[in-house]
């Protein structure tokens, strides 16, 4: 009966969560198409490949996925700074707003 009495008295907080999950909805659901295409996307330029060159197919796979991973590894290591810095300045925020 507790959450029917909450939801009666805070329907504005039950509203902006339905948004917010509609919202999270979307988001996953564009994003889940994103990661479909990016997949049959690589598959076809693997597909493209191999039928180029059957025998050089392993090295030019092998390099790429070297490709890769070296220009994931900068990414994470761009995230992981970007992360830092924005901890900093929210630091100092909450430092200037605390005085």
């Amino acid at each position: 009966m507790e959450i029917i009495d909450y939801i009666t008295t805070h329907q504005a907080a039950v509203l902006l969560a339905l948004v917010a999950i509609l919202i999270l909805l979307f988001l996953l659901k564009k994003l889940f198409k994103f990661a479909i295409l990016c997949i049959v996307l690589l598959l076809a330029i693997g597909g493209y490949y191999y039928y180029k060159s059957p025998e050089e197919f392993p090295d030019n796979l092998k390099s790429a996925v070297s490709d890769v991973k070296s220009k994931t590894e900068k990414m994470v290591e761009k995230g992981k700074k970007l992360t830092k810095k924005l901890d900093k300045a929210i630091d100092r925020v909450k430092k200037a707003t605390s005085d």
